[in-house]
């Protein structure tokens, strides 16, 4: 089988923030190996005041021979990675990692837009640590997105500076079997794009009642920073 090289013009990772429960502080820096944003959830909810802070990393995929010569470099955004000269059916490395420190006990959720049942790129979901929640919601350029909540709840750490890891919601996304790529020709395909929210959970009876007080507009991106 002849290589067909195809390029993911901006398989990035891009990273967005929800503003669950009143105002979001955000930075982000990146180096040539990692991209990192950090978010600070701060609300006020029947007298609860707390703080929740989730920082969203990935760093930079670890590709080579064994790949078929595929690449990716950080973005113009300076908020992902870029994968170029990839193959159909290819399943390439892609680790969004999550870090949780607060002072409250607290639910966890990503978004997740990739291809879903159309050929493109998709993420390869641990599903049995982050759970489907809510219908997944078809885009106009045919895209997928999709909610899960993670499935422990966060607990609060002693004074609330600790950083908690989580389980990757993925660790791996797949390319199409697309075989109507001809030999060397270049095809753009979908961005696969990671939000994510955090809310205390003191006041819902479970992350599914969680999840329905997030509506659709707390999901609000975040400028990249220079």
């Amino acid at each position: 089988m002849k290589m067909k090289n195809m390029l993911i013009g901006g398989m990035s990772l891009a990273l967005v923030a929800c503003i669950s429960i009143g105002g979001t502080l955000a930075y982000l820096t990146a180096t040539a190996k990692s991209v990192t944003n950090t978010f600070t959830f701060v609300g006020k909810d029947s007298g609860y005041d707390g703080v929740i802070n989730v920082k969203l990393e990935e760093d930079q995929p670890a590709l080579g021979e064994a790949y078929g010569g595929a690449t990716a470099s950080l973005n113009a955004g300076n908020n992902g990675y870029d994968y170029k000269d990839v193959l159909p059916n290819q399943e390439l490395p892609k680790e969004p990692k999550v870090s949780v420190h607060t002072n409250t006990d607290a639910y966890v959720f990503v978004r997740v837009t990739d291809a879903g049942t159309n050929l493109g790129v998709t993420a390869k979901m641990n599903s049995k640590e982050w759970i489907a929640v809510g219908e997944a919601t078809t885009n106009k350029d045919g895209t997928k997105t999709q909610a899960y909540y993670y499935n422990e709840k966060v607990l609060k750490t002693d004074d609330g500076t600790d950083w908690d890891p989580i389980t990757s919601p993925f660790t791996t996304v797949t390319v199409a079997n697309i075989d109507t790529v001809k030999d060397g020709e270049t095809v753009e395909l979908n961005d696969v794009k990671i939000e994510i929210a955090a809310i205390q959970s003191a006041t819902f009876e479970n992350q599914v009642k969680a999840y329905e007080a997030l509506g659709d507009a707390d999901w609000q991106p975040v400028t990249a920073q220079p």
